[in-house]
């Protein structure tokens, strides 16, 4: 264990700092909850009940299926390769035909524009398996990347591709292991939707706090609604401009998804400074629709990098997916 590390870390049950006690434990400062690390990875995360202490009954079962939904989707489904090769989560929302995933890839790559170029710490929170190569570039400026997900699974795929350039914690995003101000950086892709409605507020309030002074969170996020998206595709359909693929239905489980609409996010009295930019425009299931996949298509991709790169804030408001940038 590295003792640099262990000193970011704090309780998630009394918020006091860890403590190592041999090589695969820790323990509260007052010595009263204990904590295992197995195969490398700190396993930091309290139970349900622990999580809804404070919630009614009827909440806290609800929040409890919520979360199931989830951890089981990725774990028994969603970190599994298929034969391909590739995991099954992107094999089902990810569009991987040629122009579509080239303009996926390109915002991937654009994440780093907003991330600080230096620094000992980039915490990954809901990291995944780490599924796509662009996301590898993320730490590049950083001495260790910290992977935290709740998926056992997750995490073991992520130290395949990390080894010793990661640390990897067993953590929940509404309760983050660490204490306040203790990394250089912070991304969350594409997590924060799947945590249960009534807890995201809270989990945006934890993907700022462990951020130190001087540091910056990007946060992808969703709309459940695009204005660009329906407009720009009723403009292509006036032209009668289709992908020409067939929509399959997806073969997938269950998962939990609640994406908050803007309104919600401006009502909050959020605690941490914050800018909305542009992560992608459109939604998977909009370019297997509209997007076909020739030189229309990479036209079209084209129109829409530009129009993210001239107008990035408004492009957050109105596209699919923004870019929550929290700076401290």
């Amino acid at each position: 264990m590295d003792q640099n590390f262990i000193k970011l870390l704090r309780c998630p049950r009394t918020n006091q700092a860890l403590i190592r006690v041999s090589d695969n434990e820790l323990t509260s400062q007052d010595g009263a909850h204990s904590y295992r690390v197995i195969d490398g990875i700190y396993h930091l995360l309290p139970n349900d009940e622990e999580c809804s202490d404070n919630l009614p009954d009827n909440v806290a079962k609800t929040i409890s299926q919520q979360r199931e939904l989830v951890k089981s989707f990725y774990d028994d489904f969603g970190w599994e390769t298929n034969e391909q090769g590739h995991y099954k989560d992107s094999a089902s929302f990810v569009d991987d035909r040629g122009t579509s995933y080239e303009y996926t890839r390109r915002c991937m790559r654009n994440v780093s524009n907003y991330l600080p170029h230096n620094g000992a710490y980039i915490l990954d929170a809901a990291s995944g398996a780490i599924p796509h190569e662009e996301y590898m570039k993320y730490h590049e400026h950083f001495n260790k990347r910290i992977c935290v997900d709740f998926s056992i699974r997750a995490l073991q795929e992520a130290r395949l591709k990390l080894g010793d350039r990661g640390e990897y914690v067993l953590g929940d995003l509404t309760n983050m292991p660490f204490k306040d101000g203790t990394v250089d950086a912070l991304i969350c892709n594409h997590a924060v939707y799947h945590v249960p409605s009534d807890l995201q507020a809270t989990a945006f309030e934890e993907l700022a706090r462990v951020v130190a002074p001087g540091g910056r969170s990007v946060i992808v996020y969703t709309w459940p609604d695009s204005l660009f998206e329906r407009g720009f595709g009723k403009i292509l359909r006036m032209f009668g401009i289709r992908s020409g693929i067939e929509q399959k239905k997806a073969d997938r489980p269950p998962l939990y998804v609640h994406p908050h609409d803007r309104n919600w996010f401006k009502s909050k009295p959020w605690k941490f400074r914050y800018s909305i930019r542009c992560w992608r425009l459109v939604g998977n299931a909009w370019m297997q629709r509209y997007l076909p996949d020739n030189g229309l298509g990479r036209l079209i991709v084209k129109f829409m990098l530009l129009f993210q790169a001239m107008f990035p804030s408004f492009a957050g408001k109105i596209g699919r997916f923004p870019m929550i940038i929290i700076s401290k």
